[in-house]
């Protein structure tokens, strides 16, 4: 089962098309902001435009994550050490055209 979670209506009503469009039926999704993350969860995709860092302090079951990190909105390099210290192989990937975002993929060693 595929969680999707969405605040704003406009992209949410885009993300409820795309999934009809495609003949998606496992994903569960919410009109909502992520608040608390429980259970095992095996991959966590976050695009939250600078809340990755609020995000980030509650997972504590994720097996592998994928994100855009936004360098100017908190310690970058803060973050990954806390992936890193949480278990996690860490590979980062420069944006050439958006200095202030990487691309940052974990998996829990």
């Amino acid at each position: 089962t595929i969680r999707a979670y969405e605040p704003d209506k406009n992209r949410f009503k885009l993300l409820m098309k795309n999934l009809e469009l495609n003949g998606v039926k496992n994903v569960k999704a919410k009109n909502d902001a992520v608040t608390v993350l429980n259970g095992n969860i095996d991959f966590l995709k976050i695009d939250c435009e600078g809340c990755e860092y609020k995000i980030l302090k509650k997972i504590k079951k994720v097996k592998k994550i994928a994100m855009e990190l936004h360098l100017n909105c908190g310690d970058g390099q803060k973050l990954i050490n806390t992936l890193i210290k949480s278990g996690f192989e860490v590979e980062t990937t420069a944006i050439k055209e958006v200095p202030e975002l990487i691309h940052v993929y974990a998996i829990r060693k």
